[in-house]
């Protein structure tokens, strides 16, 4: 698999996502599906391994552990799977490695919480995701990854074009000219629609930043997100800047608010429930993209300022 040894020197690794449209072929949706399937079982799986592998251990001392390494139990599946999932051909092999590579970072995060190596409130041992639950995504680092050169369509491996909601020239364009190298695509769902994230190393120039007309560079500043405003710049000449919250995100999450207490009172299944849950998601959404607009604004005004 594409990682970070294979980026070149002078580049920078970076990301960008996109939209796409669900497709209109039932055959392409049970793809899709079923690849989310596919690494949420393989997950399962693989925390089921380590936990049998800790039980064995508990009871009989001298019992071998499989390593909580991507290659030791990505091995482990290849020797099983022909019997724990007969259907595994169906799918990409990328989506049974990704599922692998999340049992072991949960692993990981549960085994430095426990010997104190990891910040924060304590993690517990991973527990099995369910189908509602689950966050339907699958990460691709091999096989037919592209961006096809009418800057509309994506192209993943085993589920094939998908038609993207907005233009891929931005990154399509370094792509052509030789300037970056795809190195894993992620297809998620969210809100009942689907996301391509591409993470890419791109050749790119460092220029210097300069600060906006009128406004000279400053010495330091620090910064307080607060509750009555959204941030309160101090820096090293005396002069304190607040930011106001957005108004337009206050509103959305009011909004957010009285659609909540509408969807708790509609009849589970029934259609009014369905579109307060579409219009939740919706809203959802919006706070999302205004959240990080915000903070895209005011590190934007930070960076060019100081």
């Amino acid at each position: 698999s594409r990682g970070l040894g294979d980026v070149y020197k002078r580049q920078v690794l970076t990301g960008a996502t996109f939209e796409v449209e669900w497709p209109r072929e039932p055959e392409q949706v049970r793809k899709i599906r079923s690849h989310f399937g596919a690494r949420r079982f393989a997950k399962n799986w693989a925390i089921g391994q380590v936990k049998a592998d800790l039980d064995a251990k508990r009871e009989d001392p001298s019992h071998v552990m499989v390593p909580w390494e991507l290659a030791a139990l990505r091995k482990r599946w290849n020797e099983a799977k022909g019997e724990v999932a007969p259907w595994w051909a169906e799918n990409s092999k990328e989506c049974y490695s990704a599922g692998i590579a999340d049992a072991l970072q949960a692993l990981k995060n549960w085994s430095d919480s426990k010997h104190g190596r990891r910040r924060g409130r304590r993690v517990g041992f991973p527990r099995f995701e369910s189908r509602r639950r689950s966050k339907n995504r699958v990460r691709f680092t091999t096989g037919a990854m592209r961006l096809e050169p009418d800057r509309r369509h994506i192209t993943l491996p085993m589920i094939g074009t998908l038609r993207s909601k907005e233009n891929t020239r931005r990154l399509a364009r370094h792509v052509a000219n030789g300037n970056a190298r795809i190195l894993s695509m992620t297809l998620s769902e969210r809100w009942g629609r689907l996301f391509v994230f591409l993470n890419y190393a791109v050749r790119t120039r460092i220029v210097a930043r300069t600060p906006p007309p009128g406004v000279g560079k400053r010495d330091r500043a620090g910064v307080d997100l607060g509750l009555r405003t959204y941030a309160t710049v101090a820096d090293s000449d005396g002069r304190i800047t607040e930011f106001p919250k957005l108004a337009l995100l206050q509103a959305t999450l009011a909004e957010r608010r009285r659609t909540n207490r509408a969807l708790s009172r509609r009849i589970p299944g029934s259609r009014g429930h369905r579109r307060a849950r579409a219009k939740l998601a919706r809203l959802d959404r919006r706070c999302v993209h205004l959240r990080r607009e915000a903070v895209h604004q005011l590190t934007r005004q930070l960076v060019d300022i100081y």
